[in-house]
């Protein structure tokens, strides 16, 4: 900044005081957002499918599933997730992408609530999650009229079958079609939906009517084997979490990333009044009054 006065050359006069240039202004350092599970934290993310690759990683950036500490720095892509585990992460997916939507969040069972599965007491680590999705009637249990579902069995593989049989119900939010094996001949065509249970049938049903968006479509692609009882893999399992809602009314990890990453609009600074300078000019002259004539 120059400064307000300049010093005669003739050593003469007299200078005004120097001005004191201000001090610069930095602005407030902002609250960095916690970061999530970096994709390189990853060793074997170059294993999972040409096709789900993107899906999975836009999950696995999310940092609502497993994260590098859990699994020794491996994603273990094509390895089969168990039932436990994918309670978990539909519990945890759900309520992100609706975090602004209570209607649509699953509320989380109280911690010392009487167990619903007899091999899921409340010292499980995942009892919250499961116990949760329970009482919401995602699950089958006896709250929803199924009285021999009374294991969970969290260590099992998750199938084909309870994939669809979980994941649908929150796709839809209502109550799912009436199916019957002419109906899925028509809409799938699968070779090996005989004897299927009716619960499963309305499930694929529903899954159909969701175009694009359609579990099997975007997970498995096309087939004309639905092999219910075939164990899902981890990244099957992520892909078919990133997408919750039906025929575009619903949210995608890509959609929450995006939210979550633009940036927040400036607050404008509140308006100052520039201060008052002292007036240096000479007050007015008065003018004498004028003497009265006689």
């Amino acid at each position: 900044l120059q400064q307000s006065f300049e010093r005669p050359e003739n050593g003469t006069g007299t200078s005004g005081a120097p001005t004191t240039p201000p001090s610069p202004t930095n602005p407030a350092p902002s609250t960095p957002a916690p970061s999530p599970p970096a994709l390189s934290s990853f060793t074997d993310l170059d294993q999972i499918p040409t096709a789900l690759r993107s899906q999975v990683e836009e999950m696995i950036e999310l940092g609502v599933l497993d994260t590098p500490g859990d699994r020794q720095g491996r994603f273990d892509p094509n390895q089969p997730i168990d039932r436990g585990t994918f309670a978990r992460w539909l519990l945890a997916v759900n309520n992100r992408f609706f975090e602004d939507d209570p209607g649509r969040q699953i509320r989380l069972a109280i911690a010392d609530s009487p167990p619903i599965y007899t091999d899921v007491p409340t010292s499980n680590p995942d009892f919250i999650a499961i116990q949760s999705l329970a009482e919401a009637g995602t699950l089958p249990s006896r709250l929803s009229g199924d009285t021999a579902a009374t294991r969970f069995q969290p260590e099992a593989p998750l199938t084909r079958a309870d994939l669809l049989l979980w994941k649908v119900p929150l796709d839809h939010r209502q109550t799912l079609p009436t199916a019957t094996p002419e109906k899925l001949a028509a809409s799938w065509g699968f070779q090996d939906t005989n004897g299927l249970d009716p619960r499963l049938q309305r499930a694929l049903l529903a899954d159909d009517d969701n175009g694009t968006q359609s579990i099997i479509r975007r997970v498995f692609g096309f087939t004309q084997l639905f092999q219910p009882r075939k164990p899902v893999t981890r990244a099957e399992a992520a892909a078919a979490l990133w997408y919750i809602g039906f025929q575009g009314e619903g949210q995608s990890a890509a959609q929450v990333l995006r939210s979550q990453q633009a940036p927040e609009p400036a607050t404008p600074p509140a308006a100052t009044n520039p201060p008052t300078r002292p007036s240096t000019s000479s007050p007015p002259t008065q003018q004498p009054a004028p003497t009265p004539q006689p």
